[in-house]
C-alpha cells in the first residue's frame, strides 16, 4: 500500500492518530493490561473505551488506554472518531500498534 499525503491524511483516522501522539510520554501501569484484559475478555472480546478505563485504577486512565495501544498491547478502532464508545480489542502480543 503506498500512503500519500492525502491518504495520511484522511480523517478520522489522522485525528485518531494525533491524538494517540498527544499521550506517547504515558506509561502504562505494570496492572494496566490485566485488568485491561480482563475489562475486554469479560465484554466478549470488544468492549468500548469508557469499561476499559474503568477497569484501570487511578488518575489518567484514557492516557494509559492509549498507551496500551501505542506499545501494541490494546487496537483502538480508527475508523470513526474516538469517544467513550470506541471499540477496543486485544491485540496478540508482539503485533505494535496499528
Amino acid at each position: 500500500m503506498v500512503w500519500t499525503r492525502a491518504r495520511v491524511r484522511l480523517q478520522p483516522r489522522f485525528a485518531n492518530a494525533c491524538e494517540l501522539v498527544r499521550h506517547i510520554s504515558v506509561d502504562p501501569r505494570p496492572e494496566d493490561e490485566l485488568r485491561a484484559a480482563d475489562a475486554i475478555v469479560a465484554a466478549g472480546g470488544l468492549a468500548e473505551r469508557q469499561a476499559v478505563e474503568a477497569a484501570l485504577v487511578g488518575d489518567g486512565t484514557r492516557s494509559r488506554v492509549y498507551a496500551l495501544a501505542l506499545a501494541g498491547f490494546l487496537a483502538l478502532d480508527m475508523s470513526r472518531p474516538f469517544s467513550d464508545r470506541t471499540p477496543v480489542r486485544l491485540l496478540p502480543r508482539g503485533d505494535g500498534a496499528r
